[in-house]
């Protein structure tokens, strides 16, 4: 609980992109999905993609032409929604 991010959320003043793979094996994907709840209840802005591809940080092989599709799309609209703030 001291570690988790939701205990500051109410200071937090930045855009938030949020993204996290079901099949990590390190934190549970429901970590992000309950700090992505707390974010919508405290108002604050985010972003919060889940994808499929990942092993925590590392592209996972093998898995096919599909899930790259899927998620390489939502990964592009993450990263271009990140650029337009930063220009």
């Amino acid at each position: 609980a001291l570690l988790s991010p939701k205990s500051v959320v109410v200071r937090l003043r930045t855009q938030i992109y949020l993204l996290h793979d079901t099949s990590d094996q390190y934190v549970p994907f429901t970590e992000s999905r309950d700090f992505a709840a707390a974010l919508t209840s405290s108002g604050k802005p985010h972003d919060f993609v889940e994808l499929s591809i990942f092993q925590h940080v590392e592209v996972r092989s093998g898995n096919g032409v599909l899930p790259l599709l899927g998620d390489g799309a939502r990964l592009y609209g993450v990263v271009f929604q990140m650029l337009q703030v930063a220009g």
